[in-house]
């Protein structure tokens, strides 16, 4: 037997394998991957819709994923809705001439010059702000207005329902021998999950291990390979170097070979668009492959504070003065401001035009519009 057949995990597929894969597989879905289609724009969504309606008979998921999709929804809906609010207040926070680091410091250097009003400059900046600020609220408030009343009426909840009704795995299992099962791996450090045994509560924790087992299973029985899509960015789940996503875990595929003795897949949201794309024939878009992308690094970092929160919460007997859902939240909230159009970019960089000041002071303005393109992931 040679190296490739010993450590099947460990080699990428061929063009050849993957073109069979992606002709016989099932394809499954995380429950991130269900979530994230309140968070797409209408052509994104659109587009995700078309390719899940033209997979829709090789389309399963586990019947955990649909338990944590109907959890987690009214969640992410309120979050949708009270991000507008929440993000003119950050920007009313924040982009106040005081807060803007040095700059109201550095200018006041200049204040003896006989030729700048360093005064009016300030004031200059400060009504700019207020501009940026007034706009940007009028954008936010026409936007919610806009906003679908999904609470009311959820047509994404009706279009998933139409999706993936009669292709859910049955509610059958034992979760608590599935707990078992979970703790033994997470001794050992056993992908996937093993990341949340140490830092989520029960029975949060298990969730990456109850959909493994469901898929193993689902496989088991149907003796056909598995594409899963999500999300999920953590270690557990992927192999990563140079801080790259390389590969699903081999420990991942190897065990799917010799559970189920089926090849076993994985892709993000973006890159399962991309490829469905092509083998779909369907025409490019790649802005809604870029905008899954984006989506995907956003709520990887929100989720990287609601673990911290999660983990802080785990190990702590007294109350903490913030709900888990007020946490989660804020950080949607911040990383939902990295989604503004560029009406905050344009508008300080046409201060600095106004101004016309040395080349040390426009860099500090300069500064300013990098806030709107800092990325917020925490890592």
């Amino acid at each position: 037997m040679n190296m490739r057949d010993l450590f099947p995990g460990y080699y990428q597929p061929t063009e050849e394998e993957f073109a069979e894969l992606w002709k016989e597989c099932i394809f499954s879905f995380d429950t991130n991957v269900l979530l994230h289609i309140y968070r797409y724009s209408p052509k994104t969504r659109e587009r995700l819709f078309d390719i899940l309606q033209k997979l829709q008979k090789r389309i399963w998921i586990p019947h955990h994923v649909s338990c944590e999709y109907h959890k987690n929804r009214p969640d992410v809906i309120s979050q949708q809705l009270k991000a507008y609010d929440k993000i003119g207040k950050i920007l009313e926070d924040n982009l106040k001439i005081e807060k803007i680091g040095s700059l109201k410091k550095d200018l006041e250097t200049y204040k003896k010059h006989p030729l700048i009003d360093v005064k009016q400059i300030i004031l200059t900046i400060e009504i700019a702000i207020k501009e940026v600020i007034t706009t940007v609220k009028n954008d936010l408030q026409s936007s919610k207005y806009k906003h679908p009343e999904i609470i009311k009426n959820d047509e994404f909840h009706e279009q998933i329902i139409d999706v993936f009704n009669g292709r859910i795995g049955n509610n059958q299992d034992k979760l608590k021998d599935i707990y078992n099962w979970a703790e033994e791996r997470f001794k050992y450090s056993i992908p996937p999950g093993h990341e949340d045994g140490s830092r989520k509560p029960v029975p949060n924790k298990y969730g990456d291990a109850i959909i493994w087992f469901q898929l193993i299973k689902y496989a088991k029985s149907e003796k056909k390979p598995i594409i899963f899509v999500t999300d999920d960015d953590k270690e557990d789940w992927w192999l990563k170097g140079d801080g790259k996503t390389i590969s699903p875990r081999p420990e991942l595929v190897q065990e799917m070979l010799a559970e189920a003795g089926v090849q076993f897949y994985m892709y993000s949201t973006d890159r399962f668009m991309k490829y469905a794309e092509n083998f779909l024939k369907l025409p490019e878009q790649p802005e809604s492959i870029e905008e899954a992308r984006e989506i995907m690094i956003q709520e990887a970092a929100t989720q990287d504070l609601s673990d911290v929160f999660e983990e802080v919460r785990g190990s702590s007997n007294s109350e903490i003065g913030v709900s888990e859902y007020s946490f989660k939240e804020q950080a949607q909230s911040i990383a939902e401001m990295t989604k503004l159009n560029s009406t905050i970019t344009e508008q300080l960089r046409s201060i600095m035009e106004m101004t016309k000041l040395n080349s040390a002071i426009t860099d500090q303005l300069r500064s300013i519009t990098e806030m709107t393109k800092i990325n917020y992931r925490l890592k």
